[in-house]
């Protein structure tokens, strides 16, 4: 496959004035002016995944998209071993080393916690690891972790469509899912409520003291229930119970969803009002930005730019808002040939910088004629 670098080297259009084999790289060099093309101080941000255990390259990655924050989510196995106050600490000075800073972690075994949110018998002993866990962030000065009311874990969908390009992305048919039967005992949506209330209620003490925020993502995909258990958190409606029943708590937020907006559509609630509501109230922690091709009952994830989602209009709302916490790429269907799905990341924090800073920019011209 042709690329730029070919295009401009192999090709002969440029070449260097010395054998390439004996060239050395030389070390980046200060600069006299300021760079206009970065993202606003004081405004969004941009964050990108990193694994729990990032290789120098990974990270180097990350740095070259001019990408400053990174998060990463604690999984499997290894996450109790991860989520020690050493090894985050370990990974933490990696990450700093690579000048970039570690905005947030989750733990899918205690963010996502079945026996925390069905209300079994051992709840208060996840509960405690889960205190536990945001004792050692605050430690470490991570001051944001994610949590889902979601009891399987899981994200659910039910296929693959073919989207831009011959890509394939993640499908979901509602009328699928809706079949599914219950595994077990099935849930009132009173009693995932009631939960959620007693598990709030013992952790956001905690919250307050080692000063780390909560997160809550909504259930994906926002329909009434999957297998016997509710997915509670699939409106507007839902945010602002959460959010009375914790008594507006500053240690509660949201980490707002635009896919699940876009799936949801109008039951979940207006996305770019809700966004701007929510964001000037301060209750959005961090923003996770997807696009879909349709809203429920059946949809597919397809690329940043390709779905009914107006990206520009969601990211010139955060930037009105004066929103100031981190936007992060959702799921995206890989490029053709890429398996580390690197492609569809560079490519989508462009598009997102992109906009942020047409939208900084427009906002610097509106000012300046006041």
């Amino acid at each position: 496959m042709a690329n730029q670098q070919a295009y401009e080297t192999t090709w002969g259009f440029y070449t260097d004035t010395v054998d390439g084999a004996s060239v050395s790289v030389s070390k980046r060099r200060r600069t006299c002016h300021d760079n206009p093309n970065g993202l606003r101080d004081g405004g969004p941000q941009i964050s990108v995944l990193c694994s729990p255990d990032p290789k120098p390259e990974e990270l180097q990655f990350i740095a070259q998209m001019g990408v400053q924050r990174v998060f990463t989510w604690l999984t499997g196995d290894s996450a109790h071993e991860h989520a020690k106050k050493d090894h985050l600490q370990a990974i933490q000075a990696r990450i700093q080393g690579a000048g970039l800073q570690l905005e947030s972690v989750g733990h899918l075994g205690l963010g996502k916690n079945a026996s925390i949110i069905l209300g079994k018998d051992d709840r208060d002993k996840h509960i405690a690891e889960f205190a536990e866990f945001i004792a050692t962030l605050g430690a470490i000065g991570v001051r944001l972790t994610i949590f889902t009311w979601e009891a399987t874990g899981k994200v659910f969908s039910t296929g693959k469509e073919e989207v831009r390009g011959g890509a394939v992305g993640r499908a979901v048919d509602a009328s699928v899912l809706e079949q599914l039967p219950a595994d077990g005992q099935t849930y009132s949506d009173e009693a995932l409520w009631e939960n959620l209330q007693y598990f709030l209620t013992k952790i956001l003490p905690h919250c307050e003291k080692h000063k780390v925020r909560l997160a809550l993502h909504p259930n994906d995909p926002p329909i009434p229930s999957i297998g016997g258990i509710p997915n509670l958190i699939r409106s507007k409606q839902a945010y602002d119970r959460v959010f009375a029943m914790a008594n507006h708590s500053p240690w509660i937020g949201m980490e707002f969803c635009c896919g699940c907006w876009l799936e949801g559509g109008d039951k979940f609630g207006n996305l770019l009002s809700c966004l701007r509501a929510f964001s000037s109230d301060g209750k959005v922690f961090k923003v996770h930005l997807r696009n879909v091709t349709a809203t429920l009952p059946a949809f597919a994830e397809t690329y940043i730019d390709d779905g009914y989602g107006d990206i520009a209009a969601i990211l010139n709302v955060l930037n009105e808002t004066n929103y100031c916490n981190t936007i992060i790429l959702d799921h995206s269907p890989p490029f053709v040939g890429d398996n580390t799905g690197s492609a569809a990341t560079a490519f989508s924090v462009g598009y997102m910088k992109g906009a942020l800073r047409m939208a900084q920019y427009h906002q610097t011209k509106v000012d300046a004629r006041k």
